[in-house]
């Protein structure tokens, strides 16, 4: 968004923000942006209440004028003695659908000692003016939890377990264990290996990643990630797919129509790199597999990923 942005605040424990101006959209060539594309925005927060957070806001998008998506929001996290719930929700107006809700407890049974559970529910959302809005596509629920015990100042070591849930009964469970370590004040290490069986194969993956914070405004991160993924080929004599068409969840219905299998789409958050399961190519269909594929029509694919720097201001 081009625009502007407005803090109010000592509204009593209230707070308020505004925003609006124009819709961009940013590409590898650059950005972009029509008239009548803009964004309107208004969240209402409380500010400096002990142990409670809480805000709630709304958002409209507009495309060449007409609206485009309308989109509620609700944040909250109570901080108990040892116990710590919290809520997200986003729940899409025009759809009139839950488009995404995040529900967790964290728990500190001692001061070394962080557990976690976590629901968390996807349902895919366009905007209305868009051709996609009127493909069919499917819900995904991950259920999580996991534990973090520092072992001393420097050191700290994690696992999770993820089980992710499809529709038609395809499910899939990631594992993950890793360490965390901060040898000097300013520099912080991450290492992780992870394990997925189930829906999209049996893949793992690593990633080690680090960050140095130079000074208060700026910090260097770095990171290296390998994964081992499974990608179904298509067929002798299939048609090749359009490479510049993205793969889209709208295509479930054409995966059916031909009796094909919808590869599993999701953010990946607690499987790491081995969680993202690459979309296949079968008949010219993006995202589509074949129930019925030779395992010799599988291709092994390793992917390293070495040395991303980002610097924050």
């Amino acid at each position: 968004m081009d625009g502007a942005r407005l803090d109010v605040s000592s509204i009593g424990p209230v707070g308020i923000t505004l925003a609006g101006g124009r819709d961009v959209i940013n590409t590898l060539d650059g950005a972009y942006s029509r008239n009548g594309n803009y964004f309107v925005g208004v969240d209402v927060h409380l500010q400096d209440v002990k142990n409670t957070e809480l805000g709630i806001s709304y958002a409209r998008k507009y495309d060449e004028s007409d609206l485009a998506r309308e989109e509620l929001g609700m944040n909250f996290r109570y901080n108990y003695k040892i116990v710590s719930p919290y809520v997200e929700l986003n729940y899409d107006v025009t759809s009139e659908v839950f488009d995404e809700a995040t529900l967790g407890v964290e728990v500190y049974p001692m001061d070394k000692l962080l557990l976690k559970g976590e629901f968390y529910h996807s349902y895919p959302t366009f905007d209305a003016t868009s051709i996609y809005s009127v493909f069919a596509v499917d819900k995904y629920r991950e259920y999580m939890v996991s534990a973090e015990y520092r072992i001393s100042s420097p050191v700290s070591v994690f696992a999770s377990y993820v089980k992710q849930t499809y529709e038609e009964d395809s499910n899939a469970d990631v594992f993950r264990v890793g360490a965390r370590l901060v040898p000097v004040e300013k520099l912080a290490v991450n290492a992780s290996v992870d394990y997925r069986n189930g829906y999209g194969g049996n893949l793992w993956g690593f990633e080690v990643t680090g960050d140095y914070r130079i000074n208060e405004k700026i910090a260097v991160a770095a990171g290296v990630q390998y994964e081992r993924a499974l990608r179904h080929l298509p067929h002798a004599g299939d048609r090749p797919a359009d490479k510049d068409h993205e793969p889209q969840p709208g295509y479930r219905h054409k995966c059916r129509q031909r009796g094909l299998h919808q590869l599993p789409r999701h953010r990946g958050r607690y499987g790491g790199t081995s969680g993202r399961v690459p979309d296949g190519t079968v008949n010219g269909i993006p995202g589509c597999a074949d129930p019925g594929i030779d395992r010799s029509q599988e291709q092994v694919q390793y992917l390293v990923q070495c040395c991303g720097i980002s610097v924050l201001l």
